[in-house]
């Protein structure tokens, strides 16, 4: 039923009940006037609506609404949230690490073992071997013994002078010195020949001055006998 057929509907209805009303209170009003004049003629009102069915569309009956048959309906399953999904997050997908290739083993060449010398060529190469040491030691030593007397000898003409009275004379001359060194850097047995008088006391007078000498070096046997000759020359 259609909004327009409802409301002609109901208008049709609140028609009827006006006019009964209007009915109910007129048959009121001539029950009470029969008692006092029953001579008069009942009038009865009839009301039609003829009218009002020509022109509104009579109302279809509405059927009301069936029973649901409990039996045959199915209890509904009951409803689930389904909660949202997740964000997930990204992961760094890391690339795998390619595979080490493997190392073949290299195939070793087995050294030849030097078969073992015979006795005599043993002994002869140890002689040869403890001779280049002993050389070397040799050479070692004398080198040390070099250094050393140089050493010696310039601390010693460090000390030497020219007397005043030689120069004056125009003495010159090359005195030899001879002595005995000591492990501690003194001496013994000191010679001084040759030479001038004056020249002679020159140089053995710088030599005490000289006085202790240098350690000798433990290559340097003592007492190591020392001679040499002091120039006394005017330029």
């Amino acid at each position: 039923m259609s909004h327009g057929e409802r409301v002609i509907w109901v208008g049709a209805i609140l028609a009827s009940l006006l006019a009964h009303l209007a009915l109910l209170a007129q048959w009121g009003s001539h029950a009470g006037t029969e008692r006092e004049a029953p001579v008069q003629q009942r009038t009865v009102t009839h009301l039609s609506f003829r009218s009002v069915s020509a022109t509104l569309p009579q109302p279809q009956p509405v059927e009301p609404p069936k029973p649901a048959v409990e039996a045959n309906v199915k209890p509904s399953a009951p409803v689930v949230e389904v909660p949202p999904p997740k964000k997930s997050k990204r992961r760094r997908v890391v690339p795998p690490a390619p595979p080490k290739p493997v190392e073949k083993p290299e195939a070793r060449l087995e050294e030849p073992v030097p078969e073992p010398l015979p006795e005599s060529a043993t002994s002869a190469a140890a002689s040869t071997v403890s001779a280049s040491v002993l050389q070397r030691e040799a050479w070692l030593q004398e080198q040390q013994r070099n250094e050393y007397l140089r050493r010696m000898m310039g601390h010693i003409e460090s000390h030497k002078f020219y007397p005043m009275t030689a120069r004056r004379r125009g003495l010159q001359a090359k005195v030899k010195i001879s002595f005995e060194l000591l492990a501690g850097g003194g001496i013994r047995d000191l010679r001084v020949t040759e030479g001038h008088k004056l020249l002679r006391s020159a140089a053995e007078e710088a030599l005490a001055r000289a006085l202790p000498l240098p350690r000798p070096p433990e290559a340097l046997a003592t007492p190591y006998a020392v001679s040499f000759y002091m120039a006394y020359e005017l330029m």
